[in-house]
């Protein structure tokens, strides 16, 4: 079997970064999402 995956916006990222993050009872600043996303690249799991 072959997976095509493909990469998650920057903007999807952050947004579900921020649910992520109220889920655990965290918040965190938008820009600092910013990055985190940046550097993964568009891989989740990065």
């Amino acid at each position: 079997q072959i997976y095509d995956f493909n990469r998650i916006t920057i903007a999807d990222m952050i947004d579900h970064l921020e649910y992520v993050a109220a889920q655990e009872g965290f918040t965190a600043e938008r820009q600092a999402l910013n990055v985190i996303a940046r550097k993964a690249d568009g891989a989740m799991r990065d």
